[in-house]
């Protein structure tokens, strides 16, 4: 995939622009259907996580459960911990990530464009897409509450959000390399087949005023056997590939 850096940036930016364009009549139908009543349970997010067991390791895939957590978690980034399961006991968590998984760099996904060449075009728009919903937003939350022309803009700015962590969460979905450059895939390959694991998927540092709640995965001691003659199209995320 031979392509200048700049002309990546204009397209990436120029399908997640058409993308919001479509969406935004759902978008604004879906924040207006979403006025909370209860506050607390507003407030009380959490982290959503699967797993998949291979021969050489085992995968995780997870999401936030809105918007303000996926903007939160760009900036602050997960920890993946792991702990042995015998029965109903579950022994001591440790802790797989060293640093927080968080989206890609702009050095990183430059890194991962001219390792992959050629991928296909299906792939190298999922990655042009992720690129753009994987930087920081730099948008103003600040805005003094007692001026209607600044409620607007944030209210708009609400929206965008929502449409980039949707799109974000879609192109996560349709491509495990999407996935990893989004910070929202992790693979374990010190995972020791004929042992049982719980993994726990946390949000690091504070989310505030929201409290997120961690996802717990448990994961079987071996791959589950596939039926005979039954062909299987699996998600990205549990697609068989080299690790």
């Amino acid at each position: 995939m031979k392509i200048s850096m700049n002309i990546r940036a204009a397209g990436a930016r120029l399908t997640v622009l058409l993308l919001r364009s479509v969406a935004m009549l759902l978008a604004t139908t879906m924040a207006m259907a979403q006025q909370p009543t209860d506050l607390d349970a507003a407030l009380r997010q959490r982290v959503v996580g699967v797993a998949k067991r291979y021969q050489d390791s085992v995968v995780l895939r997870w999401v936030p459960s809105n918007a303000a957590i996926w903007r939160i978690a760009k900036v602050n980034g997960y920890r993946i911990e792991r702990a042995e399961v015998s029965g109903e006991k579950v022994g001591a968590f440790s802790v797989l990530t060293q640093q927080p998984l968080k989206p890609w760099t702009a050095e990183q996904w430059t890194a991962f464009e001219l390792a992959n060449p050629k991928l296909d075009t299906g792939e190298a728009q999922a990655m042009m897409v992720a690129g753009a919903l994987s930087e920081t937003s730099d948008d103003p939350n600040d805005y003094p509450v007692n001026d209607p022309g600044q409620l607007d803009a944030l209210r708009e700015s609400r929206e965008r959000a929502e449409m980039s962590f949707n799109f974000a969460m879609m192109v996560a979905e349709r491509s495990r390399n999407a996935a990893n450059g989004l910070g929202l895939r992790y693979a374990d390959p010190t995972a020791k087949l004929g042992t049982s694991y719980r993994y726990r998927i946390s949000l690091v540092g504070s989310a505030d005023p929201y409290t997120v709640e961690s996802a717990l995965v448990d994961v079987e001691p071996t791959p589950r056997k596939r039926p005979e003659n039954v062909q299987v199209v699996e998600a990205d995320e549990l697609a068989p590939e080299p690790h």
